[in-house]
């Protein structure tokens, strides 16, 4: 299965529409497999979407490569734990 995100530095401005959007289960395994690999979780929130609907945006950081990966995942009516 190829992974889908968004790569990037610190310091580096990026666009939200560059930011690809995963299903649940593509979303779950961007970050599972990310902390498998050694990355921490530096930010996860929501954002305002359309009609009531929102979205998550997660940024995976990579210490040792020294670089950052990020993935947005469409919510409507809710998103289970990732704990």
């Amino acid at each position: 299965m190829s992974e889908t995100y968004l790569r990037t530095y610190n310091c580096r401005a990026g666009q939200l529409k560059d930011l690809p959007e995963l299903s649940e289960e593509k979303f779950r395994a961007f970050a599972v497999r990310g902390i498998k690999k050694g990355a921490r979780i530096v930010s996860f929130f929501g954002v305002p979407g359309g009609n009531g609907s929102a979205g998550l945006i997660m940024v995976l950081a990579y210490d040792k490569e020294g670089y950052l990966e990020a993935a947005a995942c469409p919510v409507k009516d809710g998103f289970p734990s990732l704990s």
